[in-house]
């Protein structure tokens, strides 16, 4: 019954249209019906030719336990089969090339298999070669090996189905982590700070602080666009892509805004997701007062392993809502990369947030 299922899924797949992704199966009522009806005639076939006069009344178990004693001939079987079916689809693009291949593959391949087992290579053992024992050998070794290449097909089917999926779902993530990184930063209110400083420099005849203003903005522009297909970047690159950001926030808060970092030089080698510090920067502002009188410190500290940004809480009146949104897709993206989870702990003093190092 399994065979003859797995059989059905198989012809029934075989015979779908080309999608663009493999995973997009869904057989029609013909396909369904035409594979059954093939599976059907397949098992009248074989069940009619071993009642049939090749077979003795024992049927085809003398034949199948002689296959099983020859350990080399059934790894040889298996290998073969996990070798042609990884290979099959690089060397033939077309279907209908690959159902030709897999046809006489499996016929030739049998036939090397039956002479082995039935000559008992490599050591041999004498016997005189009987046609009719000889195709009875050929036909229990076809049946075992069109089982085995159904299961290893059906393996790589769900192996290659779980890949894609998870390749699917990381550049989902990734689309959204980058359009979220990208709204954090063009947003109006952004520039309309960013506008407002520029021209506050300009007004007060500060060329030297509006050039470096100016191009630091551009920085961290340009460090955004060269790492957006980046799934990692050295942590020493994203320390100085971050202190260019915290640069910006200083022009915007003169006083009440500081920033510590505590990280040793041996683990600036190390990875992370690209503008994940920037992120938090963010965030840490979005939410919480910066004045002069109640000054928002935020901390970037590494060890071991991990790497943490805190800052004091002290949330503002009329801070907007918070979506959770960043932080959700900095997590999804260390889940694709590395299966590693963050962490995130809020106290009355304090909101943390940790990150594994790569």
């Amino acid at each position: 019954t399994e065979l003859i299922g797995w059989l059905t899924y198989a012809f029934a797949r075989s015979r779908n249209p080309q999608t663009s992704r493999r995973m997009q199966w869904s057989p029609s009522t013909r396909q369904i019906v035409v594979s059954v009806a093939a599976i059907l005639l397949f098992r009248i076939f074989y069940t009619s030719l071993f009642s049939s006069p090749y077979f003795e009344q024992q049927g085809i178990y003398p034949e199948f336990y002689r296959l099983l004693g020859n350990t080399l001939a059934l790894m040889t079987m298996f290998c073969g089969n996990i070798i042609f079916v990884n290979q099959r689809a690089r060397l033939f693009r077309r279907r209908g090339l690959r159902l030709a291949a897999s046809a006489l593959f499996t016929l030739g391949f049998v036939l090397l298999l039956t002479a082995a087992v039935y000559f008992g290579l490599p050591q041999g053992n004498g016997a005189a070669l009987s046609a009719r024992h000889f195709f009875r050998l050929y036909t229990v070794v076809l049946l075992v090996d069109i089982v085995v290449y159904a299961m290893l097909q059906l393996a790589v089917y769900v192996i290659e189905s779980h890949r894609e999926l998870r390749s699917e779902r990381g550049k989902k993530h990734r689309a959204l982590f980058h359009y979220d990184r990208l709204k954090q930063q063009i947003n109006p209110h952004f520039l309309f700070n960013s506008l407002n400083i520029l021209d506050y420099l300009v007004q007060e005849h500060e060329t030297e602080r509006a050039s470096a203003f100016i191009r630091k903005l551009a920085a961290t522009y340009r460090y955004m666009l060269k790492k957006a297909d980046e799934q990692l970047v050295p942590l020493e690159e994203e320390l100085e892509f971050a202190r260019q950001y915290i640069d910006l926030l200083q022009e915007r808060f003169t006083k009440g805004f500081e920033v510590e970092v505590d990280i040793p030089r041996p683990l600036l080698r190390r990875y992370v997701v690209p503008c994940c510090l920037q992120l938090l920067i963010e965030n840490a502002i979005k939410h919480n007062v910066v004045s002069p009188e109640q000054p928002l410190h935020v901390r970037i500290a590494a060890a071991g392993d991990r790497l943490t940004v805190s800052n004091n809480l002290q949330l503002r009146m009329n801070a907007p809502a918070s979506t959770g949104v960043g932080l959700r897709n900095i997590r999804q993206q260390y889940l694709d990369t590395a299966g590693a989870p963050i962490l995130v702990e809020r106290t009355d003093t304090e909101f943390r947030v940790q990150l594994p190092l790569l």
